[in-house]
């Protein structure tokens, strides 16, 4: 399923990656071989909260790392952040500091508390 508002550019992700997945088609590759993965909390969008509290509704790609040469134990990896459904800004560890990633990091763990899977 496509996310309405979810455009990640291939370059964002590009210096994420091991050599062999950066093509013109870098995306579609990863698509291809099952190495993405993400995490819709967008249904947290619009609720009421107290005032001034945020409650993050983001939409998180994750990269499966059971890639020859990036690492020895497989784990899924967030590289790609949209805060809110309404926010354009997509974050990855490329386009921001490690301390502002930590922080969008922690603004998904916030989400994932709020929501209870059956």
């Amino acid at each position: 399923r496509n996310h309405p508002t979810f455009s990640l550019r291939p370059d964002l992700v590009s210096p994420l990656l091991p050599p062999m997945y950066v093509t013109q088609d870098t995306l579609s590759s990863l698509i291809k071989d099952e190495l993405l993965y993400y995490a819709d909390f967008t249904v947290l969008d619009g609720l009421d909260t107290l005032p001034g509290r945020y409650l993050p509704a983001p939409f998180v790609l994750f990269l499966y790392t059971d890639i020859p040469g990036l690492n020895d134990t497989p784990q899924l990896v967030p590289m790609a952040i949209q805060l809110s459904p309404s926010d354009a800004f997509i974050w990855t560890p490329a386009n921001c500091t490690p301390a502002q990633w930590a922080i969008v990091k922690t603004c998904v763990m916030s989400a994932a508390s709020h929501v209870q899977f059956f």
